[in-house]
């Protein structure tokens, strides 16, 4: 599934527009990108290498291959 096509399935999910979808993740991105908690800090970097906020786009893409890369190690724990 692509980004787009996610944003506004959960759009149509909740009732709001896309752009309401996209702008409620900026502010969780805006949110935890400020955070001084060191934890929250040193996972932006696994998400943008130079430490910058990443885009929507970025975080989802980030999130999408963190959730396959887990299924696929958890796949192989169930067959080894």
């Amino acid at each position: 599934m692509d980004i787009k096509n996610a944003l506004d399935q959960t759009a149509k999910k909740n009732n709001v527009s896309a752009d309401t979808v996209i702008s409620e993740i900026e502010n969780t991105i805006d949110e935890l990108y400020n955070s001084s908690d060191p934890i929250i800090r040193e996972k932006w970097y696994s998400i943008c290498k130079d430490g910058s906020k990443p885009t929507v786009e970025q975080l989802l893409e980030y999130m999408k291959n963190e959730v396959v890369d887990k299924t696929d190690e958890d796949a192989g724990k169930l067959f080894s």
